[in-house]
């Protein structure tokens, strides 16, 4: 039963063979998989709140509160998609301190220190969730000749840790995108992809630029 359950929950993640040629894992690396993750998520949270701490203090300190005019957002008209206007003041207001610092402009404290762990938490979330969902895909798996299968009621528990985990990762990922508004490339700061498209022609609809990418 738990080969069906797991190809329901990753239909587009490994083919039916590539499950039933696996072999079985332990408790213990599905353990260490779901931490892997909730640890990832618990990281970028911590690394998000730091960063947004320090940009309020270096801007406010430059007389740039929380709610200057600079970063108000009004959107009236057609939206494609909500989104989070405060996240996009977020962007709004690391962008302008990106300029600022670009020009001489000392931060204190400087937020763009802390992205740098923010951005390596982005580069590594995939890479992360796959290689734990290659473990949970192989621990539904039950050798019927083996000791170490899993308990069903331990693994009942597990799975449920392992989806809030997901959810909450996927939440600050998306989140991190939304206010990101540099990019490390090379050991150098350059300005990240809008996370706002607004539309051209006079209009005031405004459309959402998904992981970064803004539609043509």
């Amino acid at each position: 039963m738990r080969i069906a359950a797991l190809a329901f929950l990753f239909p587009l993640c490994c083919p039916a063979q590539q499950i039933t040629e696996a072999h079985p894992v332990s408790e213990e690396a599905l353990r260490e998989s779901v931490a892997h993750v909730e640890q990832m998520s618990k990281d970028l949270q911590a690394g998000l709140k730091t960063y947004h701490q320090q940009l309020l203090v270096s801007m406010f300190k430059l007389g740039y509160g929380q709610y200057h005019p600079v970063f108000s957002t009004r959107v009236n008209g057609f939206e494609t998609r909500p989104f989070n206007l405060e996240d996009f003041a977020e962007f709004k207001m690391g962008r302008l301190a990106f300029d600022l610092r670009s020009q001489g402009t000392q931060l204190v404290p400087d937020p763009f220190l802390v992205w740098a762990d923010v951005q390596r938490l982005i580069d590594d979330f995939n890479d992360t969730i796959d290689n734990a969902r290659r473990v949970v895909v192989r621990t539904s798996i039950v050798d019927s000749n083996s000791s170490q299968n899993i308990p069903d009621e331990d693994f009942r528990k597990l799975m449920s840790r392992w989806r809030a985990a997901v959810k909450r990762a996927n939440d600050q990922y998306e989140h991190a995108l939304a206010v990101r508004a540099v990019l490390y490339e090379k050991g150098e700061l350059v300005p990240a992809p809008p996370t706002i498209k607004w539309s051209s022609g006079g209009t005031n609809a405004a459309t959402i630029c998904g992981f970064g990418i803004c539609p043509p």
